[in-house]
């Protein structure tokens, strides 16, 4: 389970004198403890979502820092999202997507962008952003030749 890989990978952090690591996995663990107190048990695509909802933060403030000139914080900020990605899945490539986006379109009827991109999520399941399948329906959709 995830959970426990995190919690073994907080001990070794520890050993190590990672602080970094530990800070950002001790994070980790006590947002995921307060989740389950919430909504219960979480499973792997539930502490999946949470992570990835922690890396969609650190994505929003980085160009924050950067136009701030903070790269102090710009590099901290990058450093946690590397080790949070490291308990996601390899994100789908562009061509894999841009098969399933097609053949979700062909096989709709009437598709439009709303019918397409939750079709879509469901198949990829958590293998690419949201933004990313948006983004590569609205091209199939306006220029489905060019796929």
């Amino acid at each position: 389970m995830l959970q426990d890989q995190i919690s073994q990978d907080t001990i070794m952090a520890l050993k190590a004198g990672d602080k970094t690591r530990v800070e950002v996995l001790r994070y980790l663990s006590a947002t995921i403890k307060n989740v389950s107190i919430d909504q219960g048990e979480q499973d792997d695509q539930a502490i999946q979502n949470i992570i990835r909802k922690q890396i969609k933060q650190i994505d929003d403030v980085l160009p924050q820092y950067q136009q701030a000139g903070r790269s102090d914080l710009v590099e901290a900020e990058t450093a946690k999202k590397n080790i949070l990605s490291a308990y996601l899945p390899a994100e789908m490539s562009d061509e894999e997507l841009q098969k399933i986006i097609h053949q979700v379109v062909a096989s709709t009827d009437q598709p439009s962008v709303g019918k397409v991109i939750p079709q879509v999520m469901k198949l990829v399941a958590g293998q690419a952003s949201g933004g990313r399948v948006a983004s590569l329906v609205n091209k199939e959709m306006t220029h489905p030749y060019e796929m």
